[in-house]
């Protein structure tokens, strides 16, 4: 599982659960390379904002 799928993963998760108030910890603002910046990509997704696993947004 890539960086960006397990972060996506994880986030789903949470909100699955009913968790609201989620953290991304170790990322830097800009940073567009490495590890962390795959997986903010995933705990964002494609439109800024958590994939909510309802909506699929």
């Amino acid at each position: 599982m890539s960086n960006i799928e397990a972060a996506r993963a994880a986030t789903s998760l949470l909100i699955e659960r009913g968790r609201r108030g989620i953290a991304l910890l170790g990322s830097h603002p800009g940073e567009i390379v490495g590890s962390a910046a795959l997986r903010e990509r995933g705990y964002v997704g494609p439109s800024s904002a958590p994939v909510c696993p309802s909506t699929g947004t």
